[in-house]
């Protein structure tokens, strides 16, 4: 039976309807179907995911309603859709690498573990994870 909660837009749902499927998208990246394989479908679905719960969140604040926080940076996948802060390397070198912590593109290969340990940037990016968004009226 299909999920109710898919068939419908999400500027249609309640706020319990959003925080729910915020939860799914959230386990859903968690879960096993996002086994850390990289694919086509796999690496569109998991930036689907991503994109929605950041969607629900808009809509959350809209509604001067907070989401409510993950647990802990330890759920945070190490990987996803990440757009880190970069730059060219240089000297004839084609890759990219981290503004923040100086790591290559095809070293970071799109994981939080792929920067170099101190990075700036996955600090607050895991700071951002778990913090608390602001209410709508307080920002």
């Amino acid at each position: 039976m299909p999920n109710p909660l898919n068939s419908r837009k999400l500027e249609e749902l309640s706020v319990d309807e959003l925080i729910a499927r915020r939860a799914e998208c959230h386990a859903w990246i968690m879960g096993p179907e996002n086994d850390g394989r990289l694919s086509t479908d796999s690496s569109a679905q998991l930036d689907y995911m991503g994109d929605t719960i950041e969607d629900i969140e808009k809509l959350l604040r809209a509604k001067s309603v907070t989401p409510p926080p993950f647990a802990d940076a330890s759920e945070m996948p190490d990987y996803g859709p990440y757009d880190y802060p970069n730059e060219p390397i240089g000297g004839g070198n084609p890759y990219y690498r981290c503004s923040a912590c100086g790591a290559s593109d095809p070293q970071v290969n799109g994981t939080l573990s792929g920067h170099f340990s101190g990075c700036e940037w996955v600090k607050k990016k895991r700071a951002s994870f778990t913090s608390t968004p602001k209410p709508a009226h307080e920002s």
